[in-house]
């Protein structure tokens, strides 16, 4: 069975429930924007997700960085003063 098959059948069912339920069409349209806003605020999450990782990565590369340099200030200091 292919996608437009399922989709045909799932028309079906739509229109037959739409039948028997005047309110049909409107509870799914709420039910839809339900599903789409929760989607949505789920990808905002991990939008904000991946920035704090890279904010992380950022501050750690940065302490790194200045570790770095402070050490070999601090070995460049060593060997100067014990010669």
């Amino acid at each position: 069975m292919n996608s437009r098959e399922v989709l045909r059948q799932i028309t079906e069912l739509l229109e037959a429930l739409a039948e028997q339920d005047l309110l049909f069409w409107v509870n799914l349209c709420k039910e839809i924007g339900r599903v789409w806003m929760a989607c949505g605020i789920r990808e905002q999450r991990s939008i904000q997700t991946e920035v704090t990782a890279e904010d992380a990565a950022v501050h750690v590369a940065l302490a790194t960085e200045q570790t770095a340099q402070i050490n070999g200030e601090t070995e460049a200091l060593e060997v100067s003063s014990g010669s």
